[in-house]
């Protein structure tokens, strides 16, 4: 049997700490993403400005996974849009659509930073609500934090 003070014993806790600290990271992390969704979306939907913008095109953003295998492709429309102030921009949305809703010349409401107005994002996607990634990372932040220092404190390391 090994004591305290043994070098595994020590190593053992060495580990224990180590990773309850890896976890209040990975918590801190993922409530600093989360964090900066939500403002996002609170941003656009308390000052943003609604407007219609044509669809003249769009970007296709292609993911890779391990190896560089290919893993998805996402579509996300590039509209023009005039500001309150009479500018015309054009900006592409961080909200993907389906290829084949992505109709040049047809006709959306989107919502646009008036601070930077080449942030747009789709009025439908705002007024579904904060995406359900904010909630599953601000969660998985809590449920990780709370477990790294409820083990840190019943080893009594705190």
């Amino acid at each position: 049997m090994s004591t305290p003070s043994t070098p595994t014993a020590r190593s053992s806790r060495f580990a224990f700490v180590l990773a309850c600290v890896i976890g209040l990271a990975l918590a801190l992390a993922m409530g600093v993403g989360a964090w900066v969704k939500g403002q996002d979306y609170w941003r656009m939907i308390t000052v943003g400005e609604t407007t219609d913008g044509t669809i003249t095109g769009y970007r296709q953003v292609e993911r890779t996974g391990r190896l560089g295998r290919h893993f998805s492709t996402t579509y996300h429309p590039t509209l023009v849009y005039s500001t309150t102030d009479g500018r015309v921009i054009e900006g592409t949305t961080l909200d993907a659509m389906e290829r084949s809703e992505i109709k040049v010349g047809s006709v959306m409401r989107v919502v646009y930073d008036p601070e930077n107005p080449t942030d747009v994002r789709l009025a439908a996607v705002l007024q579904a609500g904060v995406d359900i990634d904010v909630w599953l990372l601000g969660g998985a932040a809590v449920v990780i934090g709370i477990a790294s220092v409820v083990m840190l404190v019943r080893r009594r390391v705190i």
